[in-house]
Formats: C-alpha cells, sequence, structure tokens
C-alpha cells in the first residue's frame, strides 16, 4: 500500500463502523437503537458497507487500466475475495455453530455438509439452528454484501471489455441509467432459483451495483476533480440534504457525495497516517469475523450491552483479521500475482516472436 494515500485506514474504519453497528442489532433485533439510525433511519454499517463498495469500485477500476486483460484479472479478483471467505465458512461451520448449538453432536448429525459446496458461488452454506433465542440465526450475517461485490468485479471487466474506459461517454451514461434505476427497482423481488444465484437479489444488486459504479467513475474521471476545501463543505452540505430527503434511498447521496468526501479524504497525504497505511490490510478478514465473534460473546455473555460488546469483540476481530490476512489472504494473492505476471510475460514474448517472424 502507497504510505501517501489512506485507503488503509479508511477501510480499517470502515470495518469497525459495521461492527459497532451489529453490536446493537444482534443483542435485540432492532436496529433502529443504532445511533445513526435514531436520526435518518439507516444504520452506520449500511453506511460503512457503501464506503467499501465505493472504494472498491475506485480501486478495482484502477486494476483494470493497469492490467486490462480478463483471464490475469478474474484470477486476482478470486485470490482476493474466495480464500477468506471460504475459510471463514469453514471455522464458521466447525467451530461457531457447535459453539452456538445447544448440543453440539446432534448439531454434526444434522449439518448439511454437502452445502460447503456453495462457497464456490459465494453462497454461505446451510447449518443447523443455532444462537436460538437471539435474532439472527445466521452464523455470519456479514457475508451477504461479498458476492454482490464480485459480481461488481465481473461487471468491471465486461465494461473494460466493451470498451467502456476507453469511450467515457459511454460509462458516465452507463453510470447515470444505474442512478436512476437505483430510484424505480422493486425491493423483495426475487428472480428464479438459478437468475437468483446469478445476480442475487435485484434491488441490492442496482443499489449496490449504483455505489460501486460511482467509485469506478470518480477513478475514470478523477483527472476532472479536484479536492478542494470549498468543495468539501458543499459535498458535505448535499449529503446532509440528500440524506434527509431520501431516506429510504440513501445509497445516492452516499455514493456521490459521500464519495468525494471519502475520496478526497483518501488521497490527503497526512505524515500522521503513514505508519498505519503501512500495515497490512486485515480489514477484509475483520469484516468477516466480527459478526461470529459477538454472537458467540453475546452466548457466553448475555448481559453485555452494545458498546461493550463492541469493545469485548474489536480486539479478537483484529487479532483474527491479521490472522486471516498472513495465513490465508496474502497467501494466494502472491500466488496470484506471479500467476499473472507469468502469462503476461508469456504473451509479450508470443507477441514480440510473431513480430519478428
Amino acid at each position: 500500500m502507497h504510505p501517501n494515500n489512506n485507503f488503509q485506514i479508511i477501510r480499517f474504519i470502515l470495518a469497525t463502523l459495521v461492527l459497532f453497528s451489529h453490536s446493537y442489532q444482534l443483542i435485540d433485533g432492532d436496529a433502529r437503537r443504532e445511533p445513526l439510525a435514531k436520526w435518518c433511519g439507516f444504520t452506520l454499517g449500511h453506511v460503512a458497507v457503501c464506503g467499501f463498495f465505493i472504494l472498491s469500485g475506485f480501486l478495482i477500476a484502477k486494476s483494470w487500466d493497469r492490467q486490462p486483460h480478463f483471464g490475469d484479472f478474474i484470477v486476482r479478483r478470486v485470490a482476493r475475495i474466495y480464500p477468506g471467505f471460504v475459510i471463514c465458512g469453514i471455522v464458521c461451520v466447525f467451530v461457531v455453530g457447535p459453539l452456538g448449538a445447544l448440543d453440539a453432536s446432534s448439531y454434526f448429525q444434522t449439518c448439511e455438509f454437502g452445502s460447503l459446496s456453495q462457497m464456490l458461488v459465494l453462497r454461505w452454506p446451510r447449518t443447523p439452528p443455532a444462537f436460538l433465542g437471539w435474532p439472527y440465526p445466521s452464523l455470519n450475517g456479514s457475508v451477504w454484501s461479498i458476492p454482490y461485490e464480485f459480481r461488481c468485479y465481473v461487471l468491471v471487466a465486461l465494461l473494460g471489455i466493451f470498451g467502456a474506459f476507453k469511450r467515457k461517454a459511454w460509462l458516465a451514461g452507463f453510470i447515470l441509467c444505474a442512478c436512476i434505476a437505483s430510484c424505480f427497482v422493486i425491493p423483495n423481488f426475487r428472480p428464479k432459483s438459478f437468475l437468483f444465484v446469478v445476480f442475487g437479489e435485484p434491488d441490492v444488486l442496482v443499489t449496490m451495483g449504483t455505489v460501486f459504479l460511482a467509485g469506478v467513475g470518480f477513478y475514470v474521471f478523477r483527472n476532472l476533480i479536484a479536492y478542494r476545501m470549498s468543495y468539501v463543505f458543499i459535498a458535505a452540505t448535499c449529503l446532509f440534504v440528500g440524506v434527509a430527503l431520501l431516506p429510504s434511498n440513501p445509497e445516492l447521496p452516499l455514493a456521490i457525495a459521500g464519495g468525494y468526501l471519502l475520496l478526497g479524504f483518501a488521497h490527503l497525504n497526512l505524515a500522521s497516517l503513514r505508519v498505519i497505511n503501512l500495515l497490512p490490510d486485515f480489514s477484509y478478514g475483520l469484516y468477516l469475523y466480527g459478526w461470529p465473534l459477538q454472537k458467540i460473546s453475546l452466548w457466553m455473555y448475555p448481559s453485555l450491552q452494545p458498546v461493550a460488546l463492541f469493545f469485548l469483540v474489536v480486539g479478537p476481530a483484529s487479532l483474527l483479521g491479521l490472522l486471516s490476512w498472513f495465513c490465508v489472504e496474502k497467501h494466494f494473492l502472491r500466488k496470484a500475482r506471479a500467476a499473472t505476471n507469468n502469462d503476461k510475460r508469456v504473451r509479450f514474448e508470443s507477441a514480440t516472436a510473431n513480430r519478428a517472424s
């Protein structure tokens, strides 16, 4: 990670915001108790996930721009998402589930181990009931966003293949259409099973895809965007007004005005944050393991209050995030980079030989 930007610290803050938000929801299932939800109706966790999608859109567009080859691009994206997701799934099924079951032996007898294969399409495996008496029986409710993010990766590759990054007017029109569609998409509409596996919930795909595309737009049109203090005040005002006017559809103001503020901060050269920005990127693991650790903590200490639950879990979740990075994610990313660099060298040597002949 380059020390002159702040993507690392932002991702850590966003992951901890998700953890903080879930600390309220997991206790009684009432998201309205969460501080931001009391004011505007949506949670800090939702804001944080939108922030992740904006950053991801910016960085993934940059990745495609630097290496616009579909195979290499997908290999790297798979290496970034799948290993951490799959290992977390295995840990949740074989460790978290039994800990939250009334009877561990009965849990293993009724567990559908064949459903582990669903993780190949980033779907969470089916498990017996756990943590009975508590809201949200899922072993890991945070992972809902992962398949949508990967779908957005594929979208970037398709846009690149069809030349949208070279035809910026087309890309701008596509992003505008996505913004309009996000205002009219039908909520809670579930397509047939095959289409659901491929696309997911249409309303979630369109809304989160729009947020992701905003990040793509900020990268593609970066030379036209100036980050100035006067513009920051305008963007903050637009964000505040937009959220107030669109409480049921906050993604648009978050994507546009919030994206400007987020990426403006990401590119500030702050000497005080340089050391943090050189730390390993364990935000993905922190995001993955926060929910199951919170469920286990509440199962063991049911009288915990939200703030106490947050501070109890944030340290261990960060530690598991570091373990996920060093033991899983970093290894597969290094392998993917080596493989794609070798493929690129072979293609270059082949093209050179063809020109010579």
